[in-house]
């Protein structure tokens, strides 16, 4: 099969991709919304007032669960996510499948074809799973600075003689995105029955922040050994507050390693871009020949993994 073929059946093979996965997260929604409708219908004739918004919130049954989610979080994506924090799913394909014929392209062209369809296909299952631990990352980094406030509404309720729950219904309303989310699902949980140091601990692990552990174990313990509540909830605030503090002088001690990082990321691009506008020719092997092609890949990959680095490097001095 010849070179032209082999990528015209690459492009084929993205697009009828494209289409599928169109259908199958579009397939299963509409059962996904009647059963939800059914589950609100049915309860709304014996639970009165908010019953019939507490079903709507309980999560469906495994066997409910809708195909599209399950593709979803195979590939990254979190099902804890509101939709003003999480990408259009329909840039997120077409972001993925643009980069995928990209790299397939450009590996056929400087190797061969069929390498070049099996590395499209990775490139843009990397895309996907990039976007999608990205959106996860900003809503996790939204959520961390917004714990102290959190808390500390928690604290004012709680010194003001409401009981924890109407203090976390207090934050349920006050609270800006995407923490009000959050907590307004762990008020549903209490609704339905769920203890409060469960629900909270179901915040902490669906956030994946530690501050919320802490605040489960502190009014679990505040519940089985008595004490004063507010007391620890104020120096649970304190801490909290100190740990945000922390973290923006961390990224302001970073932020020179972070622009170093970019210049050295852009260097190689601009190098070459330079060194093809004022020498015409001089770049012309790497692109007609076989070996300056693979040297070529080879320095692209290379660039490629000392990104992945430098970024693993950044995020874990922030995290510590």
């Amino acid at each position: 099969m010849s070179r032209d073929a082999l990528l015209a059946l690459c492009t084929l093979l993205a697009s009828l991709s494209l289409a599928g996965a169109v259908l199958v997260l579009r397939g299963g929604l509409r059962e996904r919304l009647q059963a939800r409708l059914a589950l609100v219908t049915a309860g709304a004739a014996e639970m009165p007032g908010q019953g019939a918004q507490l079903l709507a919130l309980a999560p469906l049954a495994p066997s409910q669960l809708a195909l599209r989610q399950r593709i979803l979080r195979l590939l990254g994506r979190s099902p804890h996510l509101p939709p003003s924090h999480a990408f259009s799913l329909p840039l997120v394909l077409l972001a993925a499948l643009g980069a995928g014929l990209v790299a397939a392209w450009a590996i056929a062209w400087l190797m061969d074809p069929l390498i070049g369809i099996a590395g499209g296909g990775a490139v843009g299952l990397l895309v996907t799973y990039g976007l999608f631990r990205l959106e996860a990352d900003r809503h996790r980094d939204a959520l961390f600075l917004q714990v102290p406030d959190a808390i500390s509404f928690v604290l004012r309720a709680v010194r003001a003689g409401l009981p924890v729950s109407e203090a976390l219904r207090t934050v349920a309303r006050e609270m800006p995105s995407p923490t009000r989310e959050e907590f307004d699902r762990a008020v549903s949980h209490l609704a339905i029955g769920t203890a409060l140091d469960q629900a909270l601990l179901a915040l902490a692990e669906r956030t994946r922040l530690a501050e919320y552990k802490f605040l489960a174990v502190v009014i679990a313990l505040q519940a089985q050994t008595g004490g004063n509540l507010g007391e620890a909830l104020e120096n649970l605030a304190e801490i909290t507050r100190q740990r945000v503090g922390m973290r923006g002088k961390i990224l302001a001690l970073t932020a020179e390693a972070r622009l170093s990082a970019k210049i050295l990321i852009a260097l190689p691009l601009v190098c070459g871009a330079a060194i093809a506008v004022l020498v015409p020719g001089h770049l012309t092997p790497m692109v007609q020949e076989p070996q300056g092609r693979k040297m070529l890949l080879g320095g692209v990959a290379a660039l490629l993994i000392g990104v992945l680095i430098i970024r693993a490097m950044l995020r874990s001095a922030a995290k510590d």
